[in-house]
């Protein structure tokens, strides 16, 4: 599921970059599109994908799909360099390497074909294939150097170089642990993937910048060109002015300089509409994001299914959030009893940068319940704590970004409806009903993810709190975006009234109950611009 998830992610941003090729005819959007594709191939052969599920009936082709996919990732690749990155900074050598790079690369996978269809040698195969490798690597790593020390202040080679070192690094981890052969590590080529997947975004980005920036430059020239036509305009009708005796001469000249004016003016309008269409671009690339961020958020059918009744209040500031909320049905290893894990988080920043992490936060926590069997909230919270470190290398680049969480597990104990709520936070709290009255369970006082001093001093633990509610009883999640929101005076809600809201409407339905917290933050915020992302969950055991 985990694979097919990554393989649909890909193959999203995959149509929508072919799209985007067909509609501006931009080489480097055919290139990145090859890319792409050449690296769903390889990963879904490499994971096992392609072969026991896909096609189980040809294994044969394992070899083929795996050197082919990776043939196509070294010649879109080297095409993407040239296409994407400025032209001044590739002199003739390496313009001339990338190119013999893409015709021996497509001479060397008929090598390797041929070995292993036609001469059936596998020892063969993988003898070529470590030298080659180790020798386009090198080159590869010394042309990196080379942009590195001589363009590194371009914003372009920063993204190109930022992305490659992503992929680069996790092949280098994958193997390294790949020979160590670690027993607790079970799927290296994961670290693989997240390399792919993090250089793909950042290689996305990259492409979003060069679209801001060519809308810069076409500004920048719009306006030199208004100033230009201001000049002509100001310096002819003085010279009409000076010379009345020359009118008459000169009508022949205003009129060829007004359509020259028409001809500008239409080329302005053009270039207007066109920045217009760039920018629509740009817009929809966004909600694209919208569309993959909505997909990973769980579905009503699954809260419906576990609870009797449920709302979740979810409001981006922006087209997508740095605020998610999860829930994930596991069980008990040892009783075998069902378990509900629910939460609610907020990512550091809001919109693009924060959505990012949000897509980080959500495959963690999965792979921590699903494939490392933690279904202890604290232990969870500790363990994303750790893993949100690793996975965005705080400790080497003094990263701050985290998220506050607040996660629960729900348990049914007995036939006398009775559920068993542990509760951990990450700088959130846990709110809930129990006969009529409404109590709350603090979080800890430090956020998952980021590296901080008391974090240096102390080692990071999270504390559990566990309570025993009935049936009917009700539990709220909630970010800060709500408590956070102000109105026209500055003024905010605040977690009180926030309190107040929940404990005046409890014997309402939940529907209800929602209804009533957005005419609060309706009310209250007015006209003002919505200050972070909201999200508010609320479940009826």
């Amino acid at each position: 599921m985990i694979q097919t998830f990554f393989q649909g992610m890909l193959w999203i941003i995959l149509l929508y970059n072919f799209f985007l090729f067909l509609s501006s005819r931009e080489k480097v959007y055919l290139a990145y599109v090859l890319y792409i594709f050449g690296f769903s191939m390889f990963s879904s052969q490499n994971t096992g994908l392609l072969i026991d599920y896909i096609l189980p009936e040809y294994p044969h082709t394992a070899y083929f799909f795996r050197v082919t996919g990776l043939c196509i990732i070294f010649i879109a690749y080297s095409w993407f360099i040239l296409t994407f990155l400025p032209s001044h900074t590739i002199n003739s050598f390496w313009r001339k390497f990338l190119k013999v790079l893409m015709i021996a690369q497509i001479l060397i996978t008929l090598v390797y074909i041929a070995a292993v269809y036609f001469l059936e040698n596998i020892p063969l195969y993988s003898g070529l294939s470590i030298p080659i490798s180790a020798i386009v690597m090198l080159f590869m790593i010394i042309f990196f150097i080379h942009l590195a020390t001589k363009y590194w202040k371009n914003t372009l080679v920063k993204y190109f170089l930022i992305g490659s070192l992503f992929v680069i690094g996790g092949g280098f981890i994958s193997n390294a642990l790949r020979l160590v052969k670690l027993d607790f590590i079970k799927d290296v080529y994961t670290i693989v993937q997240a390399g792919g997947v993090l250089e793909i975004l950042v290689f996305s980005l990259g492409l979003g910048y060069r679209v801001k920036k060519l809308e810069k430059e076409n500004a920048k020239i719009l306006e030199n060109q208004n100033q230009m036509l201001e000049e002509k305009v100001k310096k002819r009708t003085q010279e009409i002015s000076q010379k009345q005796e020359e009118i008459l001469v000169q009508n022949e000249e205003l009129h060829q300089q007004q359509e020259e004016i028409i001809s500008q003016r239409d080329y302005i309008e053009t270039q207007n509409s066109q920045l217009k269409q760039t920018n629509t671009q740009f817009t929809d690339s966004v909600r694209y994001a919208k569309t993959i961020q909505e997909a990973i958020l769980p579905f009503g059918k699954r809260l419906t299914s576990n609870f009797e009744e449920h709302f979740v209040l979810f409001r981006p500031r922006d087209i997508v959030s740095g605020d998610f909320y999860w829930i994930y049905e596991t069980s008990d290893s040892i009783t075998k009893e069902k378990i509900i894990l629910i939460a609610a988080l907020d990512c550091t920043g809001h919109g693009v940068p924060g959505a990012f992490i949000s897509l980080i936060g959500f495959a963690l926590l999965n792979e921590i319940v699903a494939k490392e069997h933690i279904i202890s909230p604290a232990k969870i919270l500790k363990r994303l704590d750790e893993r949100l470190q690793e996975a965005l290398k705080q400790k080497q680049t003094n990263n701050m970004d985290g998220m506050d969480v607040a996660l629960c597990s729900v348990k049914k104990m007995n036939a006398n409806n009775e559920f068993e709520v542990v509760f951990s936070g990450a700088k959130r709290p846990l709110y809930y009903i129990e006969n009529k009255e409404l109590k709350e369970l603090k979080g800890n006082k430090i956020s998952v993810g980021g590296i901080t001093k008391k974090k240096e001093r102390t080692k990071v633990t999270f504390e559990e709190q566990k309570i025993t509610l009935s049936k009917n009883d009700k539990i709220y999640l909630t970010t800060d975006g709500f408590a956070d929101q102000n109105d026209k005076d500055k003024q905010k809600i605040g977690s009180l009234q926030l309190q107040e809201i929940i404990k005046e409407n409890h014997n309402l339905s939940l529907s209800e109950q929602k209804t009533k917290l957005e005419e609060t933050l309706d009310h209250h915020q007015g006209k003002e611009e919505q200050r972070d992302d909201i999200t508010i969950l609320g479940v009826k055991l």
